[in-house]
């Protein structure tokens, strides 16, 4: 749903035509059992995103003590936690939300619609639609997505098509209706904003109670108003600088159990990085990892000492500079990485007993805790889980539809069943 003009399409004038010829006069209200007020006691909604851009956009983390460490050349610790492209599922997409009264009333969701009969076959009726409504906003300058609750004041005109003839009306039992039996349009006689957004495909039933059952009326439609492809459907024109919506990425969840940002988990701005190429460190992303990673490439781009394929898959990486550490350590060269970290300190080439391994081991420091800075040299070289901060979110472009389910329950008691 958005609060913006909704302009009506040629494809609903047609409906308006095909919905004229259904009518029934003859079967009391012009509209039927729809007629009357009623009350929002289910609602669900199935929010589906995808980003638009032209070019890939990423959300970063960066290592907490960047800036102390490495000063300068502090972007060499940044890391892409997510990278969208053209038609990429959104982040936290879909998501679906369903509440039943209680968990409406909890939310301080609830909405009263009163659907007016239509004056003769084929012609639009009122509708007003009030109270407060769920919805998914985001702050574009701090580039945060949440849900949120904003009120509706809403008024258009609607049309319904049971079907005639076929279908049944007996009492107590539910409307069989034609898919497609209920549209809405926006009344060019109202002004101001709109929420609800136009449809001409919309569906309706109503099943009339018996006893102290209240008779129920259940809508649902696809709101598309949103999605700069399928806008056509419902509208004529696209805007882009008022149809457009914008999703965000912020915080994002962390495995309780690891401590890592994962798949799962509660969102958070801080955690560990874990990978499968961190598979020598345990999967995490270490003091030592960074300082083997950041020498490798580093070392590759050395004219005068490039780093080759020492392990012969093909591929310059983290193995290669294992390898080239390992050679070094044999030879007693005493190298040291770009970060300060000697070699021997982040490849084990020998045994207990002092004897050459065959295979270098990298040595895993991801079980000493955290990286600790505060004693300098001395406790940096004990290595660490390094702590990983986001420090700002990430707004993009996006295409959106939504799939509403509403169940009512008649307020009114003097229809007559």
């Amino acid at each position: 749903m958005k609060s913006r003009l909704m302009k009506v399409s040629s494809l609903f004038l047609a409906g308006v035509v095909m919905f004229s010829a259904c009518e029934d006069e003859s079967a009391g209200s012009v509209n039927g059992d729809i007629v009357g007020e009623w009350e929002l006691v289910e609602l669900s909604g199935t929010y589906t995103r995808t980003v638009d851009t032209d070019e890939p956009i990423s959300h970063f983390g960066q290592w907490n003590l960047a800036d102390a460490i490495l000063g300068a050349q502090a972007s060499i610790a940044k890391i892409p936690f997510v990278t969208h492209s053209m038609g990429d599922v959104m982040t936290g997409f879909p998501v679906t939300s369903s509440n039943d009264r209680d968990a409406l009333a909890a939310a301080g969701i609830n909405m009263t619609l009163i659907t007016q009969d239509a004056n003769s076959a084929g012609e639009g009726a009122t509708y007003t639609l009030s109270g407060k409504y769920p919805t998914i906003r985001t702050d574009l300058d701090a580039c945060r997505t949440a849900a949120a609750v904003a009120d509706i004041e809403d008024q258009g005109k609607y049309w319904v098509d049971w079907g005639y003839p076929g279908d049944k009306f007996s009492p107590g039992t539910e409307l069989v209706a034609d898919p497609g039996n209920f549209m809405i349009q926006r009344d060019p006689q109202i002004t101001g904003e709109q929420v609800l957004p136009p449809f001409h495909d919309g569906s309706a039933s109503v099943t009339l109670g018996t006893g102290d059952n209240p008779d129920v009326a259940n809508l649902s439609f696809l709101d598309r108003d949103a999605h700069s492809d399928r806008y056509s459907e419902v509208m004529t024109t696209w805007n882009e600088s008022t149809d457009r919506g914008v999703s965000a990425v912020f915080e994002l969840p962390v495995d309780p159990v690891t401590g890592a940002f994962a798949a799962t988990g509660t969102p958070a701005a801080s955690g560990y990085v874990m990978q499968a190429a961190f598979a020598p460190w345990s999967g995490y992303w270490t003091w030592y990892a960074m300082n083997v990673v950041v020498q490798a490439n580093f070392q590759a781009a050395d004219v005068k000492n490039p780093l080759g394929d020492l392990d012969g898959d093909g591929t310059i990486g983290v193995t290669d500079m294992v390898a080239f550490m390992h050679m070094d350590n044999l030879a007693g060269g005493g190298g040291v990485t770009a970060l300060g970290m000697p070699f021997a300190a982040l490849v084990q080439s020998k045994d207990a007993d002092g004897n050459p391994l065959m295979v270098p081991v990298p040595i895993d420091d991801s079980g000493t805790g955290d990286f600790d800075a505060s004693g300098g040299a001395a406790t940096m070289a004990a290595g660490g889980k390094l702590t990983y901060v986001i420090e700002t979110g990430t707004c993009f472009n996006i295409d959106e539809t939504i799939q509403f389910n509403a169940k009512f329950e008649r307020h009114d008691d003097d229809h007559d069943h």
